[in-house]
């Protein structure tokens, strides 16, 4: 009997003994963990002295740290107790038993938190690394300056020969009286692109002829009114939000402007029909002054030759 109890407390004492092995190695890595958990956060001063004032933080701290010292404190002694085979033969068999699965049970629930823990400062981490990222990005929004580029205005954007006719000495009334109604004037005459491009398509439908000359007094003439009726009511339901107010003041404005581009653009056409005609005089003229030169030296040519020749008879 006494034989058969002799190897069982031998059997439980080898698996203890492979069991504090196995602790102790967790030992080892809790105290890493532990070291890196208490060592980590006082790298600057600043933050050491935060830390320091802190209650909240101190007594976390001081939570893990008791739990570490209580399952430090419970392996020593159950290191002590089983150090030789004399004490393990006067040891209660159950109540090592319950020391060792304790241990083992406060070893697994700190590792557990530790784990939960590292997961929660990764978190706040990442937390913070986006809103520094955030911060980085919205201060070099506001330190940004952007090469500034000079943006043509509206008025400024004229065709290069209405340029000439409007620098040159000899005024065009045409082109003077259209660049000064665009310069007086919002861009499509004060309503949006969309808008004008479709009060523009329904115009063209109903009032666009040939002869611009009597444009604005059929797009205002009461002889007209049944043509003038129909384009308002297609304006205003193709184009929401619109009054009949809107759409009078819109189309004289439109028709004055029809009106002046063309005259413009006849004063244009007349212009460099103009400059063709000079140009192809002067051509002309060169060409005969070519002729003349030529001429002339073919005339020299041939007195100089008849000179040269009378000279040799002289000589013979």
């Amino acid at each position: 009997m006494n034989n058969k109890s002799g190897l069982a407390s031998t059997d439980f004492a080898t698996n203890a003994i492979a069991k504090l092995r196995r602790l102790k190695i967790q030992e080892s890595v809790l105290n890493s963990s532990v070291h890196k958990v208490f060592s980590t956060p006082h790298e600057h001063e600043e933050f050491r002295t935060t830390f320091k004032g802190n209650n909240e933080l101190k007594q976390y701290l001081n939570t893990i740290k008791n739990s570490f010292i209580e399952i430090k404190n419970l392996l020593e002694d159950v290191k002590i107790s089983t150090n030789s085979s004399e004490t393990i033969g006067q040891l209660d068999i159950n109540e090592v038993k319950r020391d060792v699965l304790n241990l083992e049970a406060k070893l697994t629930s700190f590792k557990s938190f530790l784990q939960k823990e590292i997961a929660t400062l990764k978190f706040h981490f990442n937390e913070i690394q986006g809103e520094l990222k955030g911060k980085r990005f919205e201060d070099h929004k506001k330190n940004y300056k952007p090469n500034k580029q000079t943006t043509k205005q509206y008025t400024e954007i004229v065709p290069s020969p209405v340029r000439v006719l409007i620098n040159s000495p000899f005024k065009c009334p045409e082109v003077e009286n259209f660049q000064a109604f665009i310069m007086n004037s919002q861009r499509y005459g004060g309503w949006n692109e969309y808008n004008h491009n479709i009060f523009v398509q329904i115009w063209n439908k109903h009032f666009h002829m040939d002869n611009v000359d009597v444009l604005i007094n059929v797009c205002n003439s009461d002889e007209n009114i049944d043509r003038i009726q129909s384009f308002n009511e297609e304006v205003l339901q193709k184009i929401p939000g619109t009054t009949l107010k809107d759409i009078i003041s819109h189309n004289k404005w439109y028709s004055e402007y029809v009106y002046l581009k063309s005259c413009q653009q006849r004063a244009l056409e007349k212009w460099k029909d103009n400059k063709r005609k000079i140009k192809k005089t002067c051509q002309q003229q060169n060409a005969k002054h070519d002729l003349q030169s030529n001429r002339l030296s073919m005339s020299s040519g041939t007195a100089k030759s008849l000179m040269k020749k009378r000279d040799i008879n002289k000589g013979t």
